[in-house]
């Protein structure tokens, strides 16, 4: 089991895995913040800093992935994949 952490495998799997689309987000606030605000079948949260983070997605469309991150209430980049963007804008 990659890290040796069960549930954070499982977590990890439940999140992205199976989805139609998956994203990656850079989000300009820290980990636990994030972790706050979403369900942890959203998708994974991994710190930058104490001031960033990465969130992985996945969804059935990439219009879903645009609701996520707008219910986030936060500042976000898209990372990936760049076909997320205008569905954004």
């Amino acid at each position: 089991m990659p890290g040796g952490d069960f549930t954070a495998f499982a977590m990890r799997s439940i999140a992205i895995s199976g989805w139609a689309v998956h994203a990656r987000f850079r989000i300009a606030a820290s980990a636990e913040r994030v972790l706050d605000r979403i369900n942890p079948a959203v998708g994974i949260v991994e710190p930058v800093s104490s001031e960033e983070c990465l969130l992985f997605s996945g969804a059935d469309s990439l219009d879903t992935l645009a609701a996520y991150i707008g219910m986030l209430g936060m500042d976000f980049v898209v990372e990936s994949p760049d076909e997320l963007r205008p569905v954004l804008r």
